[in-house]
């Protein structure tokens, strides 16, 4: 495959944004790679670039091979193997951030003896060479497109080793109980005084237990990395497209007085504590003869039965009609956040008395009780501690399928314990968590997993 190049190859890529910039990096590694840079490059003070130690950086000019024509001005920076992002000789090559000029430089470089890079390769030879397991290499990813603070303190968590820690424990614990097991599978005839049942099944619910956590938290983590979708439901001139506009600080959606205004469902994106959401404004819901609002309303109703979360607004100066009690039966089952809007008009019911505890006031028009709201969605996506408490260790969908085959084999393996059957079959699940385990890390992952995941990355990095 293209993208499981020769790894003896010294690999080349522009490490910035393409665009024009103060500065443009080109990276360099492999084995060749400062003789390719040497090639291309001019020292200001020496005759050759010959750098004497690590982690130097050098001025001078970087020149076309062919030509001998100077290209630009540029820094280099070397860093002597195997102390280095990719574990290999490397080196970056700074020049004017235009992409002209970078074109070139790069030009310069494959034309004394690297290649162009494939996606995520630097990272990739990184993880190869033992420099990060496959958790951290997702993290590098996952820092790139963060789309909010919180997510990119999951995923500097995740780099930091967070998640590996977690799971090196859990890998041990269970590489533990499964040589107990294998050893009576392979000597029986030594009598080896093998744990009782009971035993090995409360070892087991210990990794168990562990692996539960890492899910639970997996659930939130999604939330925090990926986003999730909010449905803003109600029936007609409730304040539904005031409360997108409001939460957005965008006119967004058309807000007129007449009920029915909107007729499809109108988005925005928002940073809410941390938690990227997709806000949705649906067409007021409720019975009609008007074809178009019709299919408005359907298409409301299907955007309420896939979002994350649904916000049910009522309009605080009017009474509560079978309408709106329609609506809150229909999003029962979900998880939903009342709100009472209007708040800045003269109530004609008291939220407490007709719905309980937990409806959120606000008035879309002023601005009051919003921040209430956005602290109500963020804490139904990511906990009421957010903000708080340690971020996920679990944020990446790959890992919680991973963890639920661990946590399966788990299961299967402490039943087979507990039953007293053959340490045979105990084994053959242990390893199946184990196999599990070391997907998220590496250990397991087969090559179709591999180019899968760093595919996704951007070249140059």
């Amino acid at each position: 495959m293209p993208w499981l190049a020769d790894d003896t190859d010294t690999i080349a890529a522009i490490a910035t944004p393409r665009g024009v910039g103060g500065i443009g990096v080109i990276r360099v590694s492999g084995s060749y790679a400062l003789a390719c840079v040497r090639a291309v490059f001019r020292p200001s003070r020496s005759a050759t670039y010959t750098p004497t130690r690590s982690h130097a950086i050098t001025h001078g000019h970087v020149i076309a091979p062919s030509t001998r024509t100077v290209i630009d001005e540029a820094l280099v920076s070397y860093y002597r193997e195997p102390t280095t992002y990719t574990g290999e000789e490397m080196l970056e090559v700074s020049v004017h951030g235009g992409p002209v000029v970078l074109d070139e430089t790069l030009a310069a470089v494959c034309e004394a003896g690297a290649r162009i890079a494939n996606p995520g390769e630097f990272t990739q030879r990184a993880f190869l060479n033992g420099r990060m397991d496959l958790a951290q290499a997702e993290a590098v990813a996952d820092i790139i497109h963060a789309k909010t603070r919180h997510g990119r303190r999951a995923a500097t968590a995740q780099l930091d080793g967070a998640l590996s820690r977690r799971l090196g424990g859990l890998r041990d614990r269970l590489v533990d109980i499964l040589a107990e097991v294998e050893a009576h599978v392979d000597f029986p005839e030594d009598d080896l005084d093998f744990e009782p049942a009971a035993a090995v099944a409360s070892a087991i619910d210990g990794v168990a237990a562990g692996v539960g956590e890492l899910l639970a938290e997996g659930a939130r983590g999604q939330n925090v990395r990926d986003g999730i979708d909010v449905a803003i439901v109600g029936k007609p001139n409730v304040g539904k497209s005031s409360l997108l506009n409001a939460l957005l600080k965008d006119d967004r959606a058309i807000v007129t007085a007449t009920p029915g205004t909107t007729r499809d469902v109108v988005e925005g994106h928002v940073d809410m504590c941390g938690v990227p959401v997709r806000l949705a404004d649906t067409a007021g819901m409720r019975d009609t003869n008007d074809e178009i609002e019709r299919e408005g309303v359907t298409r409301s109703r299907r955007r309420a039965e896939h979002a994350d979360v649904v916000v049910g607004v009522l309009d605080l100066s009017q009474p509560v009609e079978a309408e709106d009690r329609e609506i809150l039966a229909l999003l029962a089952a979900r998880v939903r956040i009342l709100v009472a809007n209007k708040a800045d008009l003269v109530r004609a019911w008291e939220p407490e008395e007709a719905l309980g505890d937990g409806v959120v006031v606000v008035s879309a028009t002023l601005g009051d009780g919003l921040p209430k709201l956005v602290t109500a969605i963020a804490s139904a996506a990511a906990g009421p501690d957010a903000q708080t408490s340690e971020p996920p260790a679990v944020t990446n969908a790959r890992h919680v399928e991973a963890l639920r085959h661990a946590a399966e084999s788990l299961g299967h393996a402490r039943r087979t314990a507990f039953e007293g059957l053959p340490p045979e079959l105990i084994a053959v699940d242990l390893r199946g968590a184990l196999n599990a385990v070391g997907l998220i890390l590496g250990d397991t992952a087969t090559e179709d997993v591999l180019e899968r995941i760093f595919s996704q990355f951007c070249i140059g990095k």
